[in-house]
């Protein structure tokens, strides 16, 4: 069995992540992981679940994926402060 050549090999793993990364713009929607399941989106960023755990997929610059942990992020956010005003004895405000 022949080896392939280093610059091959190369040309073609780029040519196959170039494609990837046109397919997955052109899709419109998150980029699907094995062994992740989608449950939302926001301004380009993805959240997954693994199990229980929280997979967060950002892009941009760091205001975006600011914003994009924000919005993925909101619901857990809201019961993290709830749990933890409890903890402290105050009410919570609205």
């Amino acid at each position: 069995m022949g080896m392939i050549p280093k610059k091959a090999a190369l040309l073609a793993l780029a040519g196959v992540l170039v494609v990837s990364i046109i397919l997955s713009g052109c899709s419109g929607g998150a980029p699907e992981i094995s062994g992740l399941k989608h449950v939302s989106s926001f301004e380009g960023g993805h959240k997954y679940l693994a199990g229980k755990l929280d997979v967060l997929l950002l892009s941009g610059t760091y205001n975006e994926m600011g914003r994009q942990y924000g919005g993925l992020m909101k619901e857990e956010m809201h019961q993290y402060s709830a749990y933890i005003d409890k903890m402290l004895a105050r009410p919570r405000r609205r």
